[in-house]
Order: structure tokens, then C-alpha cells, then sequence
């Protein structure tokens, strides 16, 4: 007798609360659901938080849930993005999520961080 077909798929996100991207974010706590039980590997190596805050987020798992927990002060009108790249896997077959990255503003727009524009030669001004 079998268990079925083997887990091959890494854990879905059900629900984010503060939902990913948020802007004007004022929240200590943010809470990302999976459809399935996760376990955390290797978070000091894998966990990139872009700007440095002050102190380093409390994360911790219960269960099914990826809770969060902001000590810092956040600086106004500043993205944040927190990448926990391969982290996050599921507890039964080690299905990896792979690059798991939640971003939020303290101000009214997320920062793309990208620019856009031309280039032009100073000598003879072509393109």
C-alpha cells in the first residue's frame, strides 16, 4: 500500500497579511500562510534585508505560517524588501520555495529601484 504520489512541488502562498507590496506600511507583524507545513534552512546565510535595519527581523514558523516580526524603527518614505531565497521549503519532502521575497513602502509608492533614460556622447551627442 501506498502514500500516493510523492511530494514534488514546493509550499503555495495562501494568504499575506499585510499583503505583499504594501504601501504606507505602519505594521510590527507580517504573517505569510503556505498551503502546507514549512521549516526554515539556513535563514542567517539565506535571508537578505535591503535596507539594513537597525535589528534583524524575528522570524520564526508555527505551523503552516511565516510570522515576522519588525524590531526596528522604519525610516519614512523607504522600500523595504526582505529575500529569503531558498529558506522556505516544506517539512515532508524539502521542496524548496525558491526566492521568497516580501517588499513593502513606508511611503506612498514601491521603489522599482530601476532607472530609465538616455544616454548621450558629451563630445558629439549621439546616442
Amino acid at each position: 500500500m501506498s502514500g500516493g504520489d510523492k511530494d514534488i512541488l514546493p509550499p503555495e502562498v495562501k494568504e499575506v497579511i499585510p499583503a505583499n507590496e504594501t504601501i504606507n506600511f505602519i505594521e510590527k507583524t507580517i504573517t505569510v500562510e503556505f498551503n502546507e507545513f514549512i521549516s526554515l534552512d539556513n535563514l542567517s546565510s539565506q535571508l537578505i534585508v535591503s535596507p539594513l535595519m537597525e535589528e534583524t527581523p524575528d522570524i520564526a514558523v508555527k505551523g503552516k505560517k511565516l510570522v515576522i516580526k519588525i524590531k526596528s524603527e522604519l525610516k519614512p518614505n523607504t522600500t523595504y524588501s526582505l529575500n529569503f531565497g531558498d529558506a522556505i521549503k516544506d517539512i515532508t519532502e524539502g521542496n524548496i520555495y525558491p526566492n521568497y521575497k516580501y517588499v513593502f513602502s513606508t511611503g506612498s509608492f514601491i521603489d522599482s529601484l530601476n532607472y530609465e533614460g538616455k544616454v548621450i556622447g558629451a563630445f558629439d551627442l549621439t546616442p
